[in-house]
């Protein structure tokens, strides 16, 4: 999937983006895009990521199994 967003302006770290057809105002860390200046038009391509989901819910998982076996307070 293909996402089209306009920077409409640079608010500090943040790009203040115009994103869709219907220009919804998203607040983006410049950090993880390009250099930009207003009115620059980025493209943005979203993909599941089917492994690193599965990687995420094991880590999850695996914490949380640590988390029930530690003592409670007062043990």
């Amino acid at each position: 999937m293909k996402i089209v967003a306009v920077v409409d302006r640079i608010a500090g770290d943040i790009a203040v983006l115009l994103v869709g057809g219907r220009e919804i105002e998203t607040p983006f860390p410049l950090e993880y895009l390009p250099p930009v200046r207003e009115g620059m038009v980025l493209e943005f391509c979203i993909i599941a990521n089917k492994s690193l989901e599965e990687e995420r819910r094991r880590e999850a998982k695996d914490l949380l199994s640590k988390l029930k076996r530690r003592p409670t307070a007062g043990e």
